[in-house]
């Protein structure tokens, strides 16, 4: 049997659970939450106008994911300080 590295793993899907499991990699508790979110019902119109969310010059970036070289996080924050110069 695989011995249980001794602490509290959340996997957002069965997959990633797998691919650790195929690593050999077992936790003693283990949970899989799938990434979601229960939405407040919103009037059509209340996000109409996206310029109100940003400032004039400000640019922000949003990345949801795991933060590994082929996603290319690095890539988007080079260009971020590229277009900050």
């Amino acid at each position: 049997p695989t011995p249980l590295i001794p602490c509290s793993v959340v996997f957002g899907s069965r997959f990633m659970q797998a691919l650790y499991h195929a690593g050999g990699l077992h936790f003693a508790r283990e949970r899989i939450v799938h990434n979601g979110v229960r939405l407040v019902a919103q009037p059509s119109t209340s996000f109409r106008d996206r310029s109100l969310l940003i400032r004039p010059g400000e640019l922000r970036l949003l990345f949801a994911g795991r933060v590994t070289e082929i996603k290319g996080v690095h890539t988007a924050l080079e260009a971020l300080s590229a277009y900050s110069d």
